[in-house]
């Protein structure tokens, strides 16, 4: 049997992340998020762009979660 809260965590491990602001074309303040995924035969970089307001929920919510973890600044990594 399959431990529940280790199959919550797999998937894809993305190895960087970058962020940028700025407006989009139709003048609203926007957040894109590039994910390099790195573990494959060539790196692959996907892309979100997010809404002002969405990322600063997710940013939020990350802050909550490495708070909960224990975690500062990300430098815990394994």
């Amino acid at each position: 049997m399959t431990n529940s809260t280790t199959s919550r965590f797999e998937g894809a491990v993305y190895g960087e992340a970058n962020v940028d602001i700025g407006t989009n074309r139709r003048g609203e303040r926007v957040v894109r998020i590039d994910l390099t995924y790195d573990r494959g035969t060539r790196d692959q970089v996907y892309t979100f762009m997010l809404s002002l307001p969405a990322a600063i929920a997710l940013r939020n919510f990350l802050d909550g979660a490495f708070d909960a973890a224990g975690l500062e600044d990300g430098n815990d990594r394994e």
